[in-house]
């Protein structure tokens, strides 16, 4: 990070700012173009390590980059807004990237915490439950996230 005072190490911030993200950018490493999606998600911290989940498609090209290389890039942010600063102008945001290893989750029990972790996360009060018909048709996805990067700036 070239600027290392908007630089974040405490790990309770990174939190903060994963829960005030609405969504999370995955980048996957293609044949010769970056190809990047934005997605819901829900997460958990497990032992100190955060795990993502997102959901997708059965099929599509994001399934098979996933099925070619699960390394990827996770990247979240939150504009908050534009001040001037004397005769130039800047903004506040706070961001997150980190690398992950994506993996599908195949366990019902697993899948449907997963899910319902991302509806928790984007404020959908309902529960889902074992019988939904989405368990059938929707991957689900679990992240798990290292070398985080995360930057403030007020």
């Amino acid at each position: 990070m070239r600027r290392k005072k908007y630089e974040v190490t405490d790990f309770n911030t990174m939190i903060q700012i994963i829960d005030s993200s609405t969504t999370v950018r995955l980048g996957f490493n293609t044949d010769n173009i970056p190809y990047i999606v934005p997605l819901s998600f829900g997460y958990e911290v497990v032992d100190g390590t955060i795990i993502l989940y997102v959901h997708s498609a059965s099929e599509g090209h994001k399934v098979d980059l996933i099925s070619k290389n699960s390394q990827i890039k996770v990247e979240f942010d939150n504009f908050i807004k534009y001040y001037s600063v004397g005769h130039n102008f800047t903004c506040s945001y706070n961001s997150l990237m980190a690398e992950g290893k994506i993996e599908a989750i195949l366990d019902d029990d697993e899948k449907l915490k997963a899910l319902n972790l991302l509806l928790n996360h984007c404020d959908f009060s309902k529960k889902i439950d074992s019988n939904a018909k989405c368990m059938k048709i929707t991957n689900v996805y679990k992240i798990t996230l290292s070398n985080l990067s995360c930057k403030v700036h007020d």
